[in-house]
C-alpha cells in the first residue's frame, strides 16, 4: 500500500530537531498534520483507516475515523497544546481535544498515572482555550452510539458558531 501525498506546509517547532508538516490527500483531499522528526509519509484516516498511528489502540483509531467523518482536520499525538504532554486526538480549527483513556494504561494503579492526571490535563487545555474530551474504554465499548451522538453535537455546534463567526 502507498500513500499518495503533497505538502502544503513545513514549519520548525520548538522542541529540537521536529517539524510540523501538513499534506493534503491526492486521493480524497483530506488534509493531515504530523509532527515528525524524519520523513515518513503520514496516513490519509479516510482512505486507509487502520492502523492509524503506531501503538494506539483499534478503538481510538476507530474514534479518530470516526471524527474525520465529520468532515474535520484530525491531528493525532498533538504535543504543542500542552507543551510536550501529548492529546491523544486535536482539532485545531475547532480547539477541541479528546482523549481517548484506556482502563488499564490511564489508571492510577496499573498506568502510573498520578492522582490528578486527567484534571491536570484538562486544566492545562482549558488555560489554552481547548476544550478537552475525555472518553473512557468502558464508554466507547458499551455506549458507542451515545458517545458518536454526543461528539457529532459538540463538533456540530462548534463548526456552527465558528461559520457564523465568520459571517
Amino acid at each position: 500500500m502507498f500513500y499518495i501525498f503533497r505538502i502544503i506546509s513545513e514549519t520548525n517547532s520548538r522542541f529540537g530537531i521536529q517539524y510540523e508538516y501538513k499534506f493534503k490527500c491526492l486521493k480524497c483531499g483530506a488534509i493531515v498534520e504530523k509532527i515528525s522528526k524524519n520523513t515518513a509519509l503520514p496516513r490519509c484516516l479516510h482512505c486507509y483507516p487502520y492502523p492509524i498511528k503506531d501503538g494506539g489502540s483499534e478503538m481510538e483509531n476507530e474514534l479518530a475515523v470516526f471524527i474525520l467523518s465529520l468532515g474535520v482536520t484530525v491531528k493525532q499525538n498533538d504535543r504543542t497544546v500542552l507543551n510536550g504532554n501529548e492529546i491523544d486526538i486535536y482539532l485545531p480549527e475547532l480547539k477541541i481535544g479528546i482523549e481517548f483513556n484506556g482502563l488499564y494504561w490511564h489508571a492510577e494503579s496499573t498506568g502510573n498515572k498520578p492522582k490528578n492526571y486527567h484534571l491536570n490535563k484538562t486544566v492545562g487545555c482549558a488555560k489554552k482555550g481547548v476544550r478537552l474530551i475525555h472518553i473512557f474504554e468502558n464508554e466507547w465499548l458499551l455506549k458507542k452510539r451515545i458517545v458518536k451522538n454526543r461528539l457529532k453535537h459538540i463538533i456540530n455546534s462548534k463548526k456552527f458558531s465558528l461559520t457564523s463567526m465568520l459571517k
